[in-house]
């Protein structure tokens, strides 16, 4: 919460519109309104893998993170052997820009971390991008799949 006070960080809740469970959390960490950029991340639960939620997700903080907190440039990491991940950001055109070797320690090894990066003068073709597969998803029934309160 320390981070939070600094406005070096910021979370959010990630509901799931049609029941109102909680299924994850998404927000803002190394936020630096200064130099204008930030690292953004998102955890969903697995139950709702490929139902849109990640997506929205991202649709929302990128757009908070643009919009309203007027920032020039939003970093994302995946774990190298998060092929979900690491694919949708590749389809979406964001930049690799490097790998962090051993970031994280998991069942007594440490995994690589990819660092990709987008500007502000990216968004435009980006908000197109994930609203299109917005569209497309089967699982919306004209409902957004999530909502982050205050985003």
């Amino acid at each position: 919460f320390d981070d939070m006070k600094r406005e070096e960080a910021l979370s959010f809740i990630v509901y799931w519109n049609k029941t109102g469970e909680v299924i994850g959390s998404c927000g803002f960490t190394h936020l630096d309104l200064k130099h204008r950029w930030c690292r953004t991340g998102r955890i969903i639960h697995h139950s709702h893998w490929g139902k849109g939620a990640g997506v929205e997700c991202n649709l929302l903080m990128w757009k908070h993170g643009i919009e309203i907190l007027d920032l020039h440039r939003i970093e994302l990491t995946a774990f190298r052997d998060n092929l979900r991940a690491v694919k949708g950001l590749e389809s979406l055109k964001i930049p690799l820009e490097g790998i962090q070797r051993e970031t994280f320690f998991e069942n007594g090894g440490y995994k690589d971390s990819y660092v990709y990066a987008f500007f502000d003068r990216d968004w435009p073709r980006l908000q197109k991008q994930l609203e299109t597969k917005l569209k497309v998803s089967d699982t919306l029934a004209g409902d957004p799949p999530v909502r982050c309160p205050t985003l």
